[in-house]
């Protein structure tokens, strides 16, 4: 971190990066204290700035054509049910909710068991 403080290294960071930086502390609390505190492998005087690698990570992930695909398919989605419920401005968070929940559970089938958490337990085990 930059001086220690995570801020510094979150200019023009965007919320999606930081929230990202707060999933990963809330939900992966040791593998997040792990890389902050620079605990594993050999490590040198010099470390990459950790909250700077997070948001740049966070834009190259959000570049993928995949994720724009998901992103996509989230909007498509969101149509379609605003239409069935012929929803108002006004319903538009339960819409949002719905879609949400619905997206969520169409990735779980079609992802079974294939979650970061696989991914994590797959990167921990490659070092």
């Amino acid at each position: 971190m930059t001086r220690g403080v995570i801020s510094g290294e979150m200019r023009g960071g965007g919320l999606l990066s930081l929230e990202c930086l707060v999933y990963a502390a809330e939900e992966h609390p040791a593998t997040f204290q792990s890389l902050m505190q620079k605990r594993d492998g050999k490590r040198s005087d010099w470390e990459y700035p950790f909250a700077a690698a997070g948001v740049n990570l966070t834009f190259m992930l959000a570049g993928f054509e995949a994720f724009a695909s998901l992103v996509v398919a989230a909007q498509v989605l969101l149509d379609r049910i605003w239409l069935e419920k012929r929803a108002s401005y006004m319903e538009f968070q339960a819409v949002l909710r719905e879609t949400q929940e619905q997206l969520e559970g169409q990735l779980t089938q079609l992802l079974p068991g294939q979650g970061p958490e696989v991914l994590l337990l797959r990167l921990k085990d490659d070092s």
